[in-house]
C-alpha cells in the first residue's frame, strides 16, 4: 500500500466568508485594530480615514512593535492563542511605567480587519531597532493568506502601522470619530486621533448626560456617553472611574456587589458611563485594579447607581410606555374576563416589573403576563367554594376556631415558612451523604439560611451577618488557611478556607450604661467538605480560631462565642464539646445527619405528616426553590 499525504486547501474567500462581521462592518473592523493596538501597550493611536475609495487609510500605534520572528509566528498562524503565548497582561514598551491593562484579544482574529477594506494590505513595524515591512494578501491552495515583498532594515523605537487602498467599506469619517472614541473614551490614557482630532469628552457627540454629584464633601462629575452602534464586545463598556486623569481597574456594569446592567444588553454595549474624581485618591489600591472597601466607596457606588438607574429609564421611559400598552392590548380578552381585584393585580405587577426591568423586552413582558393571568384565574373563588362544600362538619369547625385567630395573610406567612424550613431540612438530608455533592454551591448556601438548626436561641432576626463582622473574621484568621476565592462575593456571608467554609453571624445590642450598641454574641458554623472526619485537630483548631476572635480586640470583653464544627462524622472516643466558662467559649461537634435530625423534631416530625408531597420532589428542584432569593428573580431581556 503506497501512503498518500493530503494537504488542507483553502478558498481564496476563506477569511471573508468565516470572519464576516469583521470583513464588512467597518466599525468593528477599526474597532478591533484599534484593540490591536491596546494590547500592544500603545498610549495613542493615529487613524487617516480617506473621503473616497481608492486611497490609503492608515492606523499607526506607539505599542510595543513586533520583531520578524514576532511578526512571522502571529501573524502566519491561523487562531493565534494570545492568552497562550503572551499572556492575558498587555506588555509595555519600555519607556511606558508603571502601567496595567488587561489583553481583549484571545484568538488572532482582530488583525485580519484591514480585509474589510481591500484584499491587500501593507504592515510596517518596528521594535529592537529591526524594522519590517511587507504586503499581506488573500491566498488560497495551501494558505488563506501570505506575506509577500518583506523587508528588514533598522529603525529606532517601537510601533506598528498598517495602511491599505480602500477598495470597500469606505468608513464613515463622522460617525467612525464618534463610535470609536466612545467605545475607547473609558481610559483617558489611551488617545485615539482620527484626521489629526482627538474628540474630547465634554463636547462628544454621544454625550447625552453630564451631572455633578457630591457624597460626604467628594465631588463627582458623571458623564454618559453613548456609541450610537452597539459593539460585538460588552467590554468596551461599562462604568469607569477617573482618579488624577487616569483609569481605576476595568470598565464594568458591577460596582461591588451590585449589577447595575446586564452586559449582553443592547443599551448596555452602547453606552459607557465615566466618573471623574480626583478626591478618591486616598480609596485607589496601590496597583490601580480598584478601590478598596470602605464606607465611603459602597456611598459612592449607590450615588452612581441611583443616577445611571433614573438617567436610563428616562431614556427608556417613551419605550417603557409603548411596551406595556402594546402587551396589555394584546391580552385585554383575557384580562376582561378577570376580578376586578386580579386586573389590579395584573396591572401592578406591569408596573413594577417594567419599573425594575425597563429594558425588558415586549416578548418576555407578554409571556410574563400570560403566566400571571394563568395564576389569577387559577385563583378564582369557585375553586375556594368547590374545596368548602366537600369538608366534612369538623373541619368546618377547625377551620373557623382558626380564622377566629388568624387572618389569611398570617396563615399564608406561617406556611411558607414551615414549608421553606421542610425543603432546608429535606435538601440536606438527601446531599449531605453523596458524594459528588458540590458543597460550596448546595450544602454550605442551604445552612447558611436556617441557623435554628443549630437551636432556638439562633432563630432571630437580631443575628445577622454583616459586612464588618466578615472583613474582621478574614483579618483574624489570614494565614490559617483562608483562600480569597471569587465565590466570596457571590455568596458573602461565606469566608472559604482550604478544607472547610465558615459562616460567621452576631447578635448585636444596646448598651444602656455605654449607650452604645455592641456585639453581645457571635455564632461561628464551621462546615467541613464531603467526607470530612471530625478529629480532636479540627475542634482545636476551631477553639483557635474563637480564641484569636475572642482576644482580637475588636469586640467587648464579655462576648459569648459559640461556634460548631460540621461533618460527616465524629471520630470515635473524642469529646465533641470544648467549653470554659471563664472566657465565655463553646465549640461543639455535629454532623449534618444529626442537624437533619435534631431539626425534625423541632419541626414538632411535620415532614411525616406531608411525606408524599416532599417524596414526589426532585431534588435539583428541592434545592433551586430554597436557594432562589427575590434578587435573583429576574427575566432573561436578552
Amino acid at each position: 500500500m503506497i501512503e498518500q499525504q493530503m494537504e488542507i486547501q483553502f478558498e481564496e474567500d476563506f477569511l471573508y466568508r468565516n470572519n464576516r462581521n469583521i470583513t464588512t462592518r467597518y466599525d468593528i473592523a477599526l474597532t478591533e485594530l484599534i484593540a490591536n493596538a491596546w494590547d500592544a501597550g500603545a498610549t495613542r493611536v493615529n487613524i487617516n480615514i480617506p473621503n473616497n475609495y481608492h486611497e490609503p487609510l492608515t492606523i499607526e500605534d506607539n505599542g510595543t512593535g513586533m520583531t520578524f520572528s514576532e511578526l512571522s509566528h502571529r501573524w502566519l498562524t491561523l487562531g493565534y492563542n494570545r492568552i497562550k503565548h503572551q499572556g492575558i497582561d498587555v506588555i509595555f514598551p519600555d519607556d511606558i511605567k508603571d502601567k496595567k491593562r488587561i489583553a481583549y484579544g484571545h484568538n488572532g482574529i482582530g488583525r485580519h480587519s484591514m480585509f474589510c477594506f481591500n484584499n491587500t494590505y501593507k504592515i510596517e513595524t518596528w521594535k529592537d531597532n529591526q524594522y519590517t515591512k511587507c504586503d499581506v494578501i488573500m491566498s488560497n491552495g495551501d494558505s488563506a493568506f501570505k506575506l509577500i515583498n518583506v523587508e528588514n532594515d533598522s529603525k529606532e523605537g517601537h510601533g506598528t502601522k498598517l495602511s491599505v487602498f480602500v477598495k470597500q467599506n469606505l468608513p464613515d469619517i463622522e460617525s467612525s470619530k464618534h463610535i470609536l472614541s466612545a467605545r475607547y473614551l473609558y481610559d483617558p490614557e489611551f488617545e485615539i486621533c482620527i484626521n489629526g482630532e482627538i474628540v474630547q469628552l465634554d463636547n462628544h457627540k454621544g454625550l447625552i448626560n453630564k451631572e455633578n454629584l457630591k457624597v460626604d464633601n467628594i465631588n463627582l462629575e458623571i458623564y454618559m456617553i453613548d456609541s450610537s452602534v452597539s459593539g460585538s464586545k460588552s467590554t468596551y463598556h461599562g462604568i469607569a472611574f477617573w482618579v488624577g486623569n487616569r483609569l481605576v481597574g476595568n470598565p464594568t456594569w458591577e460596582l461591588g456587589n451590585r449589577m447595575i446592567r446586564d452586559g449582553r444588553t443592547r443599551l448596555a454595549k452602547t453606552h459607557t458611563i465615566i466618573v471623574k474624581s480626583d478626591e478618591l485618591i486616598d480609596e485607589v489600591r496601590p496597583d490601580w485594579t480598584g478601590f478598596y472597601e470602605s464606607e465611603l466607596i459602597e456611598k459612592v457606588y449607590d450615588k452612581i447607581a441611583e443616577y445611571i438607574n433614573n438617567v436610563i429609564r428616562k431614556i427608556l421611559s417613551s419605550k417603557i410606555e409603548e411596551t406595556k400598552s402594546e402587551v396589555v392590548r394584546s391580552k385585554i380578552n383575557e384580562i376582561e374576563n378577570l376580578s376586578p381585584y386580579s386586573q389590579y393585580e395584573i396591572a401592578n405587577f406591569v408596573d413594577n416589573l417594567v419599573e425594575s426591568q425597563p429594558e425588558i423586552s415586549q416578548d418576555n413582558l407578554s409571556n410574563a403576563v400570560t403566566a400571571l393571568i394563568s395564576i389569577e384565574k387559577s385563583k378564582s373563588g369557585k375553586s375556594l367554594l368547590d374545596k368548602l362544600s366537600k369538608f366534612s362538619p369538623d373541619d368546618i369547625d377547625s377551620l373557623n376556631k382558626l380564622l377566629e385567630n388568624w387572618n389569611v395573610n398570617d396563615i399564608l406567612k406561617t406556611m411558607d415558612e414551615i414549608d421553606h424550613r421542610i425543603l432546608i431540612i429535606e435538601a440536606i438530608d438527601r446531599l449531605c451523604d453523596q458524594k459528588d455533592t458540590d458543597e460550596l454551591h448546595t450544602l454550605h448556601p442551604l445552612i447558611t439560611q436556617a441557623r435554628w438548626l443549630f437551636g432556638p436561641e439562633y432563630d432571630s432576626e437580631m443575628y445577622i451577618s454583616n459586612r464588618t463582622l466578615r472583613k474582621i473574621v478574614k483579618e483574624i484568621l489570614k494565614g490559617r488557611g483562608y483562600n480569597e476565592l471569587n465565590e466570596g462575593n457571590r455568596r458573602p456571608d461565606l469566608i472559604f478556607f482550604d478544607q472547610s467554609t465558615i459562616i460567621p453571624s452576631s447578635f448585636n445590642d444596646w448598651n444602656s450604661s455605654k449607650n452604645l450598641q455592641e456585639t453581645k454574641r457571635i455564632l461561628i458554623i464551621e462546615l467541613k467538605k464531603g467526607g470530612y472526619s471530625i478529629k480532636e485537630k479540627e475542634m482545636m483548631q476551631a477553639f483557635s480560631y474563637v480564641n484569636a476572635l475572642k482576644y482580637s480586640g475588636s469586640f467587648p470583653a464579655d462576648v459569648k462565642i459559640t461556634a460548631y464544627v460540621v461533618g460527616n462524622t465524629i471520630e470515635p472516643k473524642m469529646s465533641d464539646t470544648i467549653e470554659s466558662d471563664k472566657d465565655n467559649i463553646s465549640i461543639y461537634a455535629t454532623t449534618y445527619r444529626n442537624l437533619v435530625s435534631t431539626a425534625h423534631k423541632r419541626m414538632f416530625s411535620l415532614r411525616d405528616y406531608l411525606k408524599e408531597k416532599y417524596d414526589n420532589m426532585e431534588t435539583d428542584n428541592i434545592v433551586n426553590k430554597v436557594l432562589r432569593e427575590p434578587k435573583q428573580d429576574k427575566f432573561d431581556i436578552n
